[in-house]
């Protein structure tokens, strides 16, 4: 998946799209098991916000948005995100196992080598 289309599927307005779906009691009302997925979609909008700072003021309500700085919280952000992506696990639906995929272990590695470059 291209990082463009990603960031706008795993956006906070994508998330609170869905959670507002769920809310909702009409025929376009979304099941109440899409929360799992709108809680993703808003946990994993932060990282890709935290990797595509270029400012170096950012909005309040997205401090991790702008640039990275020693006081930024940065870092610290991105140690906890690693050590939740490190427990995703994903079922095969055919072998009914779980299985790992590149995705998140490729966003460890990003993460890891941008808290090097910050000790750099």
């Amino acid at each position: 998946m291209k990082v463009s289309y990603a960031t706008q599927v795993f956006s906070h307005q994508m998330s609170r799209i869905s959670k507002s779906g769920i809310i909702q009691s009409n025929e376009y009302s979304l099941d109440p098991a899409a929360s799992d997925t709108a809680e993703l979609l808003l946990f994993m909008d932060t990282p890709f916000d935290s990797l595509n700072g270029h400012n170096v003021k950012c909005e309040s309500s997205k401090p991790l948005k702008g640039g990275v700085r020693e006081d930024t919280g940065h870092q610290q952000y991105w140690s906890e995100t690693i050590k939740i992506l490190k427990t995703f696990k994903f079922m095969d639906p055919r072998r009914k196992v779980f299985v790992q995929i590149p995705s998140p272990k490729n966003l460890i590695h990003t993460l890891k080598g941008m808290i090097y470059l910050c000790k750099v």
